[in-house]
């Protein structure tokens, strides 16, 4: 189904949490990252895969930080 959805209260952030590689892990921004990895394919066979896994990865770890329900 597709539509428009109207929250009552403005959606905003309230916390934060990132997932990135062995790149970007080794660069000046390296200290502010939350979970860096190790192996590009986050143990998966291919990259499509640990992108899914690293997005999932965050959307949880973020949820759990911030104390909501999913």
């Amino acid at each position: 189904m597709i539509g428009t959805i109207e929250f009552k209260n403005k959606p905003r952030l309230t916390t934060t949490y990132t997932v990135v590689g062995p790149k970007e892990k080794n660069t000046v921004l390296g200290l502010n990252y939350d979970l860096k990895l190790n192996d590009d394919k986050f143990g998966e066979t291919t990259y499509e895969k640990a992108e899914c896994k690293m997005l999932s990865t965050a959307v949880k770890r973020v949820i759990k930080r911030s104390g909501v329900r999913e």
